[in-house]
């Protein structure tokens, strides 16, 4: 296949079982002929990864970058000629194009924008949209949002705040995160069950309002026999687990640690009900549109969840799944007896569900799309 161009991804943390949304892209752009190469701000070290890492070579077109001292942002040029050498790099006239996973990452590297005129392309994804504006200012991305080609969110939601704030609607687009669909397929669901399996995959971090998803069980332990599993890790681990025991949940609920893809799929196919009750964060950090939300759909569960941003986007109340107000244990408590009594209900929301994600969420017509974004950039800059 001819390659159409070189790409660079930037990113935070690379390998990260969490950011499969931005693995997948990365994979898609390769699958069309693309060169791409990754400038990550840190390694997470984690002991798992994804089997896409190993398939496609990744680590090994993966650069971490280090960032020059602050002083020398005010001479853009002499801020990338630094760049350039503490990273070993000659120079960038071989990059044709940026892909800058979140707005904060742009500021990040900013004078390299201000120096090149390569085709930038800047994707939002949640905190990015949110805790960071209350951190910053409300006018921290006016550059960004003049100098970037093409900006993305992956939401309605996220898309008002930007437009909001000052970015031109002419430079927004919403692109969903995709899935692969032949992977995450639905699994027969029994009737007849003695135990129910709620099933819980996040970063254990405050916006993912699990302490919520653990209340709520709390209050309807006694009437039903449920199983309560959290795949994913965070900084909330010990906090989670000490509530469970004040709950009295430690037979209800297993929290599973981090997992692979297969993992997550594993644990979707024998659970009955997904639950995400994500909550606006003290610091004000919010959801984007969680992946795993689209990946529970996808294998036709039905889900509980909250009304949060760019959540109802994806979770049609009484359609695909039950939604209530972020942090009403009451409400989420009632929901998930709804659904562990009408087995109806769960298949008829699962196979709504499927149905949604098959539509709006198909990976490959999602990387065709990303990829389209890219070509006519690059053209459009060269003929420039």
């Amino acid at each position: 296949m001819q390659k159409k161009g070189n790409i660079v991804v930037v990113q935070g943390g690379f390998p990260a079982l969490s950011a499969t949304f931005i693995l997948d892209q990365m994979t898609g752009l390769i699958k069309r002929g693309y060169e791409v190469e990754t400038w990550a701000t840190y390694d997470p070290q984690e002991r798992l990864i994804h089997p896409e890492i190993e398939r496609y070579e990744l680590l090994e077109k993966t650069r971490y970058i280090k960032i020059p001292p602050t002083l020398f942002r005010i001479y853009p040029k002499i801020w990338v000629k630094r760049f350039l050498h503490i990273n070993n790099m000659k120079n960038l006239n071989n990059v044709d194009a940026f892909h800058v996973n979140y707005g904060a990452n742009f500021n990040l590297i900013k004078p390299i924008f201000q120096y090149y005129n390569t085709f930038v392309l800047v994707s939002f994804h949640g905190y990015d949209a949110s805790r960071y504006f209350q951190q910053k200012s409300s006018s921290c991305y006016d550059y960004l949002f003049e100098r970037a080609n093409l900006i993305t969110s992956p939401s309605y939601h996220i898309r008002s705040i930007l437009l909001q704030k000052g970015c031109p609607s002419e430079k927004m687009k919403v692109h969903r995160c995709g899935l692969n669909l032949r992977f995450f397929q639905p699994k027969p669901t029994n009737y007849k069950k003695e135990q129910f399996i709620l099933l819980t995959v996040a970063r254990l971090v405050e916006k993912k309002g699990i302490e919520y998803s653990l209340k709520a069980v709390s209050k309807i332990k006694e009437k039903y026999k449920l199983r309560y599993r959290i795949v994913g890790d965070g900084p909330l681990k010990s906090d989670l687990e000490k509530l469970t025991r004040r709950l009295g949940l430690e037979n209800q609920v297993e929290f599973l640690g981090a997992l692979d893809k297969e993992g997550v799929v594993q644990q979707m196919s024998e659970a009955d009900i997904f639950v995400l009750t994500s909550i606006t964060a003290g610091d004000g950090d919010q959801e984007g549109l969680p992946v795993s939300l689209i990946e529970a759909q996808a294998m036709g569960l039905p889900v509980v969840s909250s009304y949060h941003t760019g959540i109802p986007e994806l979770i049609v109340d009484g359609q695909t799944g039950l939604l209530a107000k972020e942090k009403d244990t009451e409400k989420i408590a009632e929901h998930l007896g709804t659904l562990v009594r009408n087995h109806e209900l769960r298949l008829t929301f699962g196979q709504n569900a499927r149905e949604r994600v098959k539509k709006e969420f198909d990976l490959a017509a999602l990387n065709d799309e990303l990829a389209d974004y890219f070509s006519s950039g690059i053209k459009s800059i060269k003929a420039g």
